[in-house]
This record gives structure tokens, sequence and C-alpha cells, in this order.
């Protein structure tokens, strides 16, 4: 199969550019992992944790307003934070429902516990504001100093402890980006190096393949500069290098036959037959012209000795035809 150096760049940057997109890929997939993971967060833990907190505020601002209540000395007061205290309780209330609408497997009991602290406070509160709308004050505030401070206690306990839990979903949610951010990131750094080293591997690869061939090439050239044509060369790869190589042992086998014809002129032998190589090979041309021009020579000499051993012969003849004459 020929592969071109062309091909060879196209294949190297073909890799590169796939790497790249999944590079791309990666980070885009891992932006979104950690896009969702913080939207879990913010919608799940925290949103929890959050509203955990704002139970145990409603809780205590119940509480404080029935004490507001119960110290109450005025009839406009004993109203005023009696609709407190109902208006406090609905939020409170709302807050349990929240709760227990958005809790898990693991915490629902836990709403449930404060559900029923809170109903059991809230009978005890009912207490309370018939004590108070009754004028009895001192036993008003010793229900709201016993029983329901007892139930408020135990509302208090089950509440921290669902904030306790979710903090911990938090820092497990927390823990959990952190391990999904570390691993994305480390499969960009390895599609990243991968990328790397089959950029470096591949120019590696392509610019010793060339730099090999033209210096061979170059070596048969420097050759033939100096005289020597003897060289011949060989390349493994399939490419323009070795169309170049190739050219180049060409030109050799043609220079080292003209030397050959050259040579076999040179020893006398007009026999020998030059052919160009082309209509424009110079050298070949030059070649067939100087052996028809020894050829030329050759014949001329030859028909000049012909006509002296001839002139010769006449001579001899004629000398011996007066040396029989004079006898």
């Amino acid at each position: 199969m020929r592969i071109t150096v062309k091909l060879k760049l196209a294949m190297a940057f073909g890799v590169i550019i796939l790497l790249s997109a999944v590079t791309a890929v990666i980070a885009i997939r891992g932006l979104g992992t950690l896009n969702s993971s913080l939207d879990d967060v913010v919608q799940g833990p925290a949103q929890r944790v959050e509203l955990s907190l704002e139970l145990s505020n409603n809780l205590l601002g119940l509480v404080r307003v029935e004490k507001e209540l119960v110290t109450a000395s005025s009839q406009s007061d004993i109203e005023r934070f009696s609709r407190e205290v109902a208006e406090s309780r609905r939020q409170l209330l709302a807050k349990i429902e929240a709760g227990l609408a958005d809790a898990g497997a693991d915490d629902r009991a836990k709403w449930t516990a404060v559900r029923d602290s809170v109903q059991e406070y809230v009978a005890d509160q009912d207490k309370i504001l018939d004590l108070v709308h009754q004028g009895l004050q001192d036993q008003a505030q010793a229900l709201s100093s016993g029983d329901a401070r007892e139930r408020v206690v135990e509302a208090e306990k089950h509440a921290a402890e669902i904030v306790q839990l979710n903090r911990q979903r938090m820092d497990q949610a927390e823990t959990d980006a952190a391990a999904e951010y570390d691993d994305a990131r480390s499969e960009l750094i390895g599609v990243v190096l991968i990328a790397l080293l089959i950029a470096a591997g591949t120019g590696t690869w392509i610019s010793l393949a060339i730099s090999r061939g033209l210096s061979r090439a170059s070596g048969l050239a420097d050759a033939v500069a100096i005289g020597d044509l003897d060289q011949k060369i060989e390349v493994r790869s399939n490419d323009e290098i070795k169309d170049l190589v190739d050219s180049l042992n060409r030109m050799t086998v043609n220079l080292r036959e003209t030397a050959r014809v050259a040579d076999t002129i040179a020893d006398g032998d007009l026999t020998v037959e030059a052919k160009r190589l082309s209509e424009k090979d110079t050298l070949g041309i030059a070649l067939e012209r100087m052996l028809d021009r020894l050829r030329s020579v050759v014949a001329e000499a030859l028909s000049a000795a012909d006509n002296v051993s001839a002139g010769s012969q006449e001579l001899s003849a004629s000398a011996e035809e007066l040396s029989q004459g004079a006898t």
C-alpha cells in the first residue's frame, strides 16, 4: 500500500483533530456532570438544610410569641399576641408539611417525629391560650414552662437531627462532586497527554522518514557530482521520497551506461551504439555526434591509407618496369 507524505500528514492531523474532539466532549460532559451535581446540591441537601433551619427558627419564634402572650397585661396585647401565635403556628406547620413532602426514606421518620412533637406542643399551647383568655396567667406560665417546654425541647431535638442529617448529605454531595471533578480532570489530562504523545510521535516519525530519505538522496547526488556512478540507494518507504530516490537511481544508471559507451569508444571500439534517451538528452546527443564524427574520421583515414597503398604499388610497378628497361 502506498502511503504518501501527504496521506501521513492527513492521518496525523486527523487523529489529532479526533482526539481534540474527544477532549472537548469529555470537557463538556464533565462540565455538565458538575453542573448537574451542583444543581443536585442546591435543590437537594442545601435546600433541605435551609428548610430544617427555618423549621427551628419558626419553632423558636412561636415559643417567643407564646412567652410574650403569657406575660401580656392588657387585653389588646393578648389579642395581638394570639394572632401572632396563630400565624407563627401556621408557618411552622407549613414548613413541616413541606419537609415531609420532600423527605426521603431515611429522614421521613424524623420529620414525622417533629410533626408529632409539634402537634402535642400545639395542644398544650391551645390550653395556654384558654388559660390566658380566662385571666389565669400564672397557670398559663406554669404550663408553658412545664409540659409545653418539654414538647418544644423534644421538637428541637428532632429538628436538630434533621439539620445534622442534611448537613451530612451536603458534605457527601460535596465529596461526590469533588470525586466527579477529579475523574473528569483525570480523563481530560489523559486524553490531552495521549494527543500530545501521538502528535509528537507522528511528527518525529514523519520528520525522520523524510530526513533519512533526503539524506540518502543527497549522498547519491554528491557521489554523482564527483563522478562516482557506482552508487545505488534503497528506501523502504512507499512515498514521494521513494519516487525521488528511484529517479536518482535511474539517473545514475543512465549516466553509468553513457560512461560505459564512452569508455568503449575510448578503447577504440566504434561499433558500439550510442542511443539518446530523449530529444532533450544533451549528453546522449553529443555522444552520438562524437561517435559519428569518429567513424567519419576513421573512414577517411582508412580511405587515405588505401589510396597511399595503391600509389605505393603503382610506384613500385613503375620502378620495376624502369629497372627491366635499363637491363
